[in-house]
């Protein structure tokens, strides 16, 4: 039997895919088709990449329209791509996106293209028409009606962003009126469009790589928010300071009034203080640190450890947990391995108690003197055990973050141990 090309394995992997998972609604045999890292660019804005996302996203489709079926009317194939022209029918029987069930049914055209590597989709582009779909579910009244409107001003917002982040006047001015009203004009600035500009360039000039992100877009009736974060070098005059070098970054929030399909009217609020902060003008502002809280966590560790309770661990100390320590103590990285450190310790001393003599708290530190005191009835240090009673001190600077002990800075009488072993002699 002549061996199946490229392309013929890759339609019958689609073939099986669809009726496989798409019309039997089979989710949990997804993994045996999709990648794990592979990337949907047709997903919605929140949906992860691979199948966790795939999951996420058929199930909401199957959960809405419980009847869907996928029929396959063309398959193109070349190489690793292999393209479908399909159709998609359903029924409208459950909530879809936040709205009711219509009861309605649709029947659209679906065209995708998917690239397979090994038996596997790793890449998608393209999907449902799904404007005719609202369409026919009663949900989208195509042209001027609420969502289209809402549609239309979040590509506005995209765009805006866009014209900032190029210089690119001549789109800006597609997008905001020329009688533009910003609430919050700078002092000095011609109004309209034209104060739009020259903020913009001041900051510029402040930032020559000034760069924008949009976080987020809101839209309700004629109003637009936008989050976005902005960042840049500070290489110029910024509201008169001098340029620093340093990379910037800072949040802001805008609200804008769409008429006759322009931006009219817009107020923002951005992290300026956060700014002179980054820049060294003013102290950064700290809340401040409940100092017996911190204490109050080192002591519990160690409490918990006197009752052998080594969970404790995990719920007082950060996972990625990093210790700078000494030959008793040396580099530890994890929770995990402080674990692992005193179950070792408390199997070649089974009674040990630690007791904190004194603590001193400033800031996110808290410094611990410590006293260890145990019966050596077990292996330690590669050393038999003596069935001696003996004791050590040592001393820890913690760091406290959120709650969790995240670094540490020991050192411990680890000399007057070995001389209890009779390792090292005891001076005069």
């Amino acid at each position: 039997m002549a061996q199946m090309t490229q392309e013929e394995t890759n339609r019958d992997i689609v073939r099986r895919y669809v009726d496989v998972v798409i019309n039997q609604h089979n989710l949990d045999r997804l993994g045996e088709f999709f990648a794990e890292d592979g990337i949907d660019h047709a997903a919605p804005p929140g949906v992860p990449k691979g199948v966790e996302g795939g999951k996420m996203f058929l199930g909401m489709f199957f959960s809405a329209f419980p009847d869907v079926t996928y029929a396959i009317e063309d398959l193109v194939a070349e190489k690793d791509l292999i393209t479908i022209r399909a159709t998609l029918r359903g029924t409208h029987t459950q909530p879809f996106m936040g709205r009711p069930p219509t009861g309605r049914t649709f029947e659209i055209g679906c065209i995708e293209t998917l690239r397979i590597v090994g038996d596997k989709y790793v890449e998608h582009w393209g999907g449902i028409d799904d404007t005719t779909m609202m369409q026919q579910l009663g949900l989208f009244e195509g042209p001027g009606s609420p969502s289209d409107k809402s549609a239309q001003y979040r590509e506005m917002a995209v765009r805006y962003i866009e014209a900032i982040n190029n210089d690119d006047f001549d789109l800006l001015a597609q997008i905001v009126a020329e009688d533009f009203r910003d609430q919050a004009q700078v002092s000095g600035f011609a109004s309209g469009l034209e104060g739009a500009k020259q903020a913009h360039l001041m900051l510029r000039g402040a930032f020559p790589d000034v760069h924008f992100e949009l976080e987020d877009v809101l839209v309700e009736g004629d109003q637009v928010v936008m989050r976005a974060t902005g960042s840049g070098t500070h290489e110029g005059s910024f509201f008169g300071i001098g340029p620093t070098g340093k990379t910037i970054s800072w949040t802001g929030t805008r609200i804008l009034r769409v008429a006759d399909g322009k931006f009219v009217e817009g107020i923002n609020e951005f992290d300026q203080v956060g700014i002179l902060q980054q820049m060294g003008i003013i102290p950064a502002m700290k809340p401040p640190v409940d100092l017996e809280a911190n204490k109050a966590i080192i002591q519990r560790l160690y409490d918990e450890e006197n009752k052998g309770n080594l969970g404790a661990i995990d719920e007082l100390m950060a996972s990625d947990f990093l210790m700078h320590g000494d030959a008793l103590a040396p580099l530890t990285k994890g929770s995990a391995a402080v674990k692992e450190s005193v179950r070792a310790v408390r199997e070649a001393f089974p009674d040990l108690v630690v007791t904190i003599e004194n603590m001193v708290a400033q800031d996110d530190k808290v410094a611990t003197r410590l006293r260890w005191r145990g019966t050596h009835t077990g292996a330690f240090m590669g050393l038999p055990p003596t069935n001696k009673e003996m004791t050590w001190t040592a001393i820890a600077v913690n760091r406290i973050e959120n709650g969790k002990v995240v670094e540490r800075w020991f050192n411990a009488d680890t000399f007057g141990l070995l001389q209890q072993f009779g390792l090292i002699p005891k001076m005069g």
